[in-house]
């Protein structure tokens, strides 16, 4: 049912001939020629096991050092770097000014809300109120500089402060780049986005402290009832987004899940001919509890035979085509992330269908799913039965809805593929043979030819 998801996940940059790093001492003396170095460095000697000899101890405090210094160096936002502000309410972050390649694949644009509006410069409808009321109280009465300034200058034209008011309502009631938890912690590592702790109304943005990457790991992760992202969801999304796929939270992308419609198609002559002779006799059918399986009679084909021991009941997967909602109990599971490969023409707002449905699982929270929580996972993503003139086996291996298990045991990730296989669907037995290749006397790919050695009577 399960296996490894290694076509989906496999990475271009991956070596998968690179020797196995993860039980191994490492030598980190090759961090010291990073910075000099044009080049990715390459991996360090491993020693397998201490043998107590002088040489071996220096090479390990000198990689050690290498290893401290590396962790030590301070860490440089781009100069280029965009600026968001911290929502400590919702767990996200609101960026200011929106820029850069990675705003066309991460973040949403949503309304601001009155309690963070001031972060953008714009005031609350309250204040613009007072303000309006206060400018036409100035102009109606006259005693204002300012009004009589307007009233005298006849360059003023009472329709284009109103066209100017309303560019500017519009402007602030525009919707900003949102970010969700996930996304803010990556573009922080990334070193594309700095982010300032909440100031109050009335304060500069530019006075905000900025928030470190220390903070910004303890500001995100947790806090699972107001935005939610775990260690373990944080570990799979950077893990992705390093892959080159694009990333969307499950219950935020709903609505890109594709529904599936049947279609019809006509009935052919071919296949009314074929329904004729496919029924089969009431003689085959009628069977008893007791008595042989094949009972005697005359059988034309060994397709009636098969059908005679078809005995074990199987799972229709094409009697339940609907999407089931998320489950909300904590020890169920749920589709945590829609993945979608990069392609070009890609727009955020219209991503289309998902190309893959990821389950994050936790291995130190989690037992070994069940059979009914593996089929409650299954039914949350879509039907979409295998193409029929595939192979037996891809057919098999496609399924009818799949789900990918993302397992993170103390950040060790391991990808478990998840089908719903039709193994009832694919009968063994009276399949369509394909036709023979070849099979011509002489030439290529055919029977007996001249061949390219020498035959018999040629000399040696």
């Amino acid at each position: 049912m399960a296996d490894a998801s290694e076509d989906a996940l496999n990475h271009p940059g991956a070596n998968p001939d690179g020797p196995d790093l993860e039980d191994e001492v490492q030598d980190y003396r090759f961090l010291l020629t990073t910075a000099q170095a044009q080049k990715i460095p390459s991996r360090g000697v491993k020693d397998f096991e201490p043998h107590g000899t002088n040489l071996q101890q220096a090479t390990l405090d000198a990689s050690r050092e290498a290893m401290h210094m590396a962790l030590s160096t301070t860490r440089f936002h781009q100069t280029n770097a965009q600026r968001a502000v911290y929502d400590e309410m919702k767990n996200g972050a609101w960026v200011i000014n929106e820029g850069g390649s990675w705003a066309k694949s991460v973040g949403m644009p949503r309304k601001v809300p009155e309690s963070q509006r001031h972060f953008f410069g714009i005031q609350k409808n309250s204040d613009k109120v007072l303000e309006n009321e206060h400018l036409e109280d100035t102009i109606s009465t006259g005693k204002d500089e300012e009004a009589d300034l307007l009233f005298s200058n006849p360059s003023v034209d009472d329709s284009s402060l109103k066209a100017k008011k309303k560019k500017a309502q519009k402007r602030d009631n525009e919707p900003r780049l949102w970010l969700l938890p996930e996304e803010a912690l990556w573009l922080i590592e990334r070193g594309t986005l700095e982010i300032s702790w909440p100031t109050d109304a009335g304060e500069d943005m530019d006075e905000a402290l900025p928030m470190s990457l220390q903070a910004a790991h303890v500001a995100f992760l947790g806090m699972e009832k107001a935005g939610g992202l775990t260690l373990e969801e944080y570990t799979v999304y950077q893990y992705l987004k390093r892959a080159g796929y694009i990333i969307f939270r499950a219950k935020d992308n709903l609505h890109n899940v594709p529904s599936y419609k049947e279609v019809r198609k006509s009935p052919t002559f071919s296949s009314f001919w074929k329904s004729l002779f496919s029924k089969q006799p009431p003689a085959l059918t009628g069977r008893g509890k007791t008595g042989p399986l094949v009972p005697l009679g005359l059988y034309r084909s060994y397709d009636d035979i098969f059908r005679m021991l078809t005995l074990i009941p199987t799972i229709n997967p094409k009697s339940d085509t609907n999407i089931s909602p998320r489950v909300e109990d904590p020890n169920a599971l749920n589709v945590t992330y829609h993945v979608y490969k990069a392609r070009p023409g890609y727009k955020k707002t219209a991503p289309g269908p998902p190309d893959f449905y990821f389950s994050v699982i936790n291995a130190r929270q989690t037992s070994v799913p069940t059979e009914p929580q593996i089929d409650a996972l299954l039914k949350q993503t879509p039907y979409h039965p295998p193409d029929p003139n595939h192979s037996l086996y891809k057919k098999l291996k496609e399924g009818y809805r799949d789900v990918i298990l993302a397992v993170v045991d103390q950040g060790v990730t391991s990808f478990i593929d998840v089908s719903e296989a039709g193994f009832g669907q694919e009968k063994l037995w009276g399949r369509e043979k394909r036709p023979f290749k070849g099979g011509k006397r002489g030439g290529k790919g055919g029977g007996r030819g001249r061949g390219r050695g020498r035959g018999r009577g040629r000399g040696s």
